[in-house]
């Protein structure tokens, strides 16, 4: 079409003496039409690279809540393990500073249920060791400032503890011996325990809480 007037049209009008108003009328027509077809074309493109952009975007949030959702999933995975370790440690060591539960026993019974919580408590907290270090890619150094602190405190006062109830053993010292010794001791288990290590856990939970989602920063 655009041929025809350019090599048919045109010629024969300017030929026959027409005006040139006539002439300047086809070629706007002419220029709005091959830019009406050069928008469109534009348009079409600029369409096909929104979609692909729109496309490409689509997949880049589906994988990075992949990615998200998997880190999720390990940090409440490693939360999970540390806190199963910590109470693992808490159990025995809160048998321990409850005192020993045994009515009319033989001193060696009462020494008997201190060493073998101590004991237990000893092997829970090397356990607990492991786990902080297994997991503390997950945490911020705040949590495990925190973790680390009560891993610690409950270690060494157990080991502390321990340490005079396998001495006495070890050297034959009577069961009543041992037990005065225990009785000396078990004060300063309970202290550190009721100042230090219950507030640590405390704190601990709430942080554990936070970065579950189970609570909300704005309600604490």
């Amino acid at each position: 079409m655009e041929a025809f007037f350019i090599n048919v049209v045109i010629p024969g009008v300017v030929g026959g003496g027409a005006a040139w108003v006539a002439v300047s009328f086809l070629l706007k027509k002419l220029i709005d039409q091959q830019l009406f077809k050069e928008l469109e074309t534009h348009k079409n493109e600029l369409n096909s690279k929104t979609e692909d952009l729109k496309t490409k975007l689509s997949i880049f949030a589906h994988e990075q809540n992949v990615v998200t959702s998997r880190v999720d999933n390990q940090i409440a995975s490693a939360i999970h393990d540390v806190y199963k370790a910590i109470n693992d440690v808490m159990y025995p060591l809160t048998k321990i500073v409850t005192g020993s539960p045994i009515k009319n026993g033989m001193p060696s019974d009462h020494i008997e249920f201190y060493r073998i919580n101590s004991e237990a408590c000893h092997s829970a907290s090397s356990t607990l060791a492991q786990a902080v270090v297994g997991n503390a890619i997950y945490f911020d150094d705040e949590t495990y400032k925190i973790i680390s602190s009560l891993s610690n405190e409950a270690s060494h006062a157990n080991a502390s503890f321990l340490y005079y109830i396998s001495e006495g053993i070890a050297e034959g010292h009577t069961t009543d011996d041992i037990l005065d010794v225990i009785g000396e001791k078990l004060p300063e288990l309970q202290k550190t325990y009721n100042d230090t290590i219950v507030p640590l856990k405390r704190l601990l939970v709430e942080e554990f809480r936070l970065q579950l989602g189970i609570i909300s920063p704005l309600s604490q």
